[in-house]
């Protein structure tokens, strides 16, 4: 997927399906298909922020990590109201946006 959607940004909508398939199926579980998830996500960027999201907390913590300057857009993208309501407490922690439970 990487390879022929470098030259086509048209691409990006199918490419970002692809991502939440890959998500539904924990692509986080398998390093070389995780490796190139990341790439995709970060290719796709803005697109692709509701499918970082959706990842378990560890999963975006390790994609963060991987990708710093994701966090910042990320955060803003889930401080909106209509995202931050639908979005995991533990992931909404790891952003900042909400203090840590005890």
């Amino acid at each position: 997927v990487i390879q022929p959607f470098s030259p086509q940004p048209s691409l990006k909508p199918f490419v970002v399906d692809l991502l939440r398939k890959l998500v539904a199926r924990r692509v986080w579980g398998d390093e070389q298909q995780w490796e190139g998830f990341l790439r995709c996500v970060k290719m796709c960027e803005p697109q692709s922020l509701p499918v970082l999201l959706g990842l378990p907390t560890p999963s975006l913590d390790v994609a963060l990590k991987k990708y710093p300057e994701m966090f910042a857009p990320l955060q803003r993208y889930a401080s909106n109201p209509v995202v931050f309501a639908s979005t995991a407490q533990t992931s909404l922690s790891l952003l900042n946006l909400i203090q840590p439970k005890h």
